[in-house]
């Protein structure tokens, strides 16, 4: 029997999310089976979002992909009780597409192999941001009222390597009120199905490089999109201050090692003109690109907030988190969060020319011992398969 799986587009992407999102499509395709069909759609039409540029730069074999012109092109498309990838993380202006999901009775299935990650609520918080926070509060009480109704679709299948994700899941409030019979559909998962991590995967074959040559620096973007909605955007002069404390923090921890110092820039970071002072501060990698590379050669790997931090970990790297009250309320949220998880080593930029780096160094190699009590709650469940195995094992037993 042949299957149709859809991954769903409805936002405009960026060229370096396109890179990440073929990257996607690969991973899918490890798991679904031969004579499957595996089709992108471009469906920001229906989100009455611009479309005229095409939603991928980069192809993936073996994967067809349709642009939607209108609601009839969709409606045709889709095949009653096929199944779907897609961002669900959908406002007002995507209801109509989810509610056409919903009525072609189309599966969704949602999958978060990285470990465990950071969250913190998205509600704008400053006053100048009231409407913003208004729109953000009816948003998700109607939501919640059109999925209890049935007139939004849920998550069919959700694949989550992270056990403290999965148990904060299944204590939250709408998990529990769940078992009032009215309220029966509010919470918005079917299936929760534990998976081992990407980055579990991938050390499973990995060969462990005896280099370390480098101090490397995983920026997670100062003026990130989701900072600026949360906090509004940074003034040039904490950005300016920030990224002097932060350089001298990392030519300092450079010198201690006597090892170059390499920033892996955040795809959606900020994009300064050339000749700015900004590069003048530090040698430069594309996190997309080359990021992996420079962390597996690191002596230290240093992270304002990243979802690498869990490679880092699993390869025994020594782990720096930067703190500093120029980054905001977002970032800082993150930060206590992972800091809850795992006790890693902070530094504040404020303080640099207070620091003890000798004492650093021997705080280091004490964290080290606390990394595999976090491995086995995020990272796997199964050591001898693979996650895209763990999938595949799962849908089989459910649609055969």
């Amino acid at each position: 029997m042949i299957r149709n799986f859809y991954f769903i587009v409805y936002k405009n992407l960026p060229k370096n999310t396109q890179k990440i999102s073929v990257l996607t499509l690969e991973y899918i395709k490890k798991f679904i089976g031969k004579k499957d069909k595996l089709v992108v759609v471009d469906a920001r039409v229906l989100s009455f979002r611009p479309n005229k540029k095409n939603i991928y730069s980069y192809k993936s074999k073996n994967v067809e992909f349709i642009k939607i012109r209108n609601f009839k092109d969709f409606f045709k498309l889709l095949n009653k009780n096929s199944y779907c990838f897609t961002d669900i993380n959908y406002t007002l202006r995507d209801y109509i597409l989810f509610f056409l999901i919903k009525l072609k009775k189309i599966k969704i299935i949602l999958i978060n192999n990285i470990g465990y990650y950071t969250q913190v609520s998205l509600t704008p918080k400053k006053k100048i941001f009231f409407f913003d926070s208004l729109i953000f509060f009816f948003n998700n009480l109607i939501f919640k009222i059109l999925l209890l109704i049935s007139v939004l679709p849920h998550i069919h299948y959700y694949f989550e390597s992270s056990q403290i994700r999965i148990n904060s899941l299944r204590k939250s409030l709408s998990k529990k009120l769940q078992k009032k019979i009215f309220l029966k559909n509010i919470f918005y998962f079917k299936k929760i199905i534990r998976i081992n991590s990407k980055y579990f995967d991938e050390i499973r074959s990995y060969k462990k490089i005896n280099e370390e040559k480098y101090v490397v620096y995983v920026d997670n973007g100062f003026d990130h999109p989701d900072r600026i909605l949360m906090d509004g955007k940074p003034k040039s002069i904490d950005r300016r201050i920030y990224f002097e404390q932060l350089a001298m923090f990392l030519n300092k921890l450079g010198n201690y090692y006597k090892l170059n110092v390499i920033f892996c820039c955040h795809p959606k970071s900020h994009i300064y003109k050339k000749g700015h002072y900004f590069y003048k501060l530090f040698n430069f990698c594309k996190m997309t690109n080359n990021t992996d590379y420079y962390l597996e050669r690191s002596k230290v790997a240093v992270f304002q907030i990243s979802s690498l931090i869990n490679k880092a970990i699993l390869i025994k790297k020594s782990i720096i988190l930067t703190k500093s009250n120029l980054l905001g309320t977002y970032f800082n949220e993150k930060l206590s969060d992972l800091n809850a998880q795992i006790d890693l080593v902070n530094v504040d930029l404020s303080r640099v020319n207070d620091l003890n780096f000798l004492k650093i160094e021997k705080e280091l190699k004490k964290k080290i011992k606390l990394y595999n009590y976090y491995i086995t709650v995020n990272h796997f469940i199964n050591k001898n398969l693979n996650s895209f195995d763990q999938i595949k094992k799962s849908l089989l037993i459910k649609w055969f």
